[in-house]
């Protein structure tokens, strides 16, 4: 639940910000409350956008493998996913099996993404955004309410990042995991960080670091690119069939995780065999998984740029694809950054398609931990960790800097 907030917040903050607040200043003109306006005005207006939030992380939820595979499979509690992640794994491989659950996971995920395109078909009659300009409605919290929100605020930040971090770092640190405790203190060492960055683990460690830094600077570059491509023949052109490759780039999103690497590990042994043990199937894998993302993005900052600045490059005698390079991928340039940056995160710490595509040679950092965790080495699991979330933060601080000045001349 608490990895999933994240997500969950960003989309219910744009119902709030998207909503007219007409509507709750009529009621607080009326000498109504604030929680009694909120419950019969704000809730009922937000429902089906609530709603649809909810699919759409049920369904999401239908192929996550990460922590039901750490917590739940060593209690022998399992889930679709770890399911098919065993029948793959073991000796010999039981495809058949591993299909039939996958097929059965897919089934529910584009049940689930086509009740929420219902949902939010729905969510259209309750529109209250019209044409007059507005802002949205600020709530004064008071000295009572901003102490409250801010020890909310800490208590979250605590248990999804404080706290597991700190664990993490803990755990690094000592050869067996023992409570953090002073008496534990005379444990403590670096370790497990030499073992995987100068001792006998260094090989494979940087191994799984080269591959993931391809995934991350490969990966996010590719997939921008081709959503722009993309994005540019649904918004632009007059095809008749544009309408189609949407939903064809969409149609990835339907499909958990745990099914897509399945299906990119057959397609691997049986179709594109020169790529099957290499680092690129995987990264065909990711870009195949995070184009329905890459798409969304850029269709929206698509649909901002007018069409005539294209036409006044045609009427110079420019080229296509000239037009393209030197006019829309400039303008696109902000929302191409961000969405760089998201699948740049997520590939570099996606596990479930990498571990079903894993070899000795094409093993990421976020395999190389799920190795170590379950080879029983805890320590060097939790050091590459550390290390992995080191990387990812220097990734978004690095984008974030370059996103910020690419802004500033736009």
């Amino acid at each position: 639940g608490l990895r999933l907030a994240a997500t969950i917040f960003l989309m219910v903050i744009g119902l709030f910000r998207s909503m007219d607040p007409s509507l709750e200043e009529a009621s607080s003109m009326s000498q109504v409350g604030t929680f009694k306006t909120a419950r019969h005005i704000t809730l009922p207006i937000m429902t089906p956008g609530i709603l649809g939030v909810v699919v759409y992380i049920a369904t999401s939820t239908v192929g996550v493998f990460e922590i039901p595979g750490v917590m739940g499979m060593p209690a022998d509690i399992h889930v679709l996913a770890t399911r098919i992640y065993l029948a793959t794994s073991q000796t010999p491989p039981d495809y058949g099996f591993a299909t039939s659950l996958a097929t059965i996971a897919g089934i529910l995920g584009v049940v689930g993404i086509f009740i929420y395109h219902r949902v939010t078909r729905i969510q259209q009659r309750f529109a209250t955004v019209t044409g007059k300009g507005y802002r949205p409605r600020r709530i004064e919290l008071g000295p009572t309410g901003r102490f409250i929100s801010a020890g909310l605020i800490i208590l979250f930040f605590i248990l999804t990042f404080g706290l597991p971090m700190f664990i993490l770092l803990w755990a690094s640190l000592i050869p067996f995991y023992q409570a953090p405790l002073p008496k534990a203190l005379e444990f403590v060492s670096l370790d497990a960080y030499r073992f995987i960055l100068t001792g006998p683990g260094r090989h494979e460690f940087m191994q799984g670091l080269r591959n993931s830094l391809l995934l991350i600077l490969v990966v996010p570059a590719l997939t921008m690119l081709l959503s722009a491509v993309v994005s540019w023949f649904v918004v632009r052109s007059r095809a008749r069939g544009k309408s189609i490759l949407d939903m064809l780039a969409f149609m990835p999103h339907t499909v958990p995780g745990i099914v897509m690497g399945l299906a990119w590990l057959i397609i691997g042994l049986f179709v594109l065999v020169p790529t099957y043990g290499t680092i690129w199937l995987i990264v065909i894998a990711h870009i195949s998984l995070f184009i329905a993302y890459g798409t969304r993005t850029t269709n929206g900052a698509m649909f901002q740029i007018h069409r005539e600045l294209e036409e006044a490059g045609a009427m110079s005698g420019a080229a296509w694809f000239s037009t393209f390079r030197r006019i829309i991928l400039p303008l696109l340039m902000p929302s191409l950054v961000a969405g760089w940056l998201w699948v740049a995160i997520h590939s570099g710490r996606e596990l479930t398609v990498a571990l079903l595509l894993q070899s000795s040679s094409n093993r990421i950092i976020s395999a190389y931990v799920w190795q170590q965790f379950f080879g029983g080495r805890l320590n060097l699991a939790a050091a590459a960790g550390v290390l992995l979330v080191i990387l990812i933060i220097l990734l978004v601080v690095l984008t974030r800097i370059v996103g910020q000045r690419l802004s500033r001349q736009q």
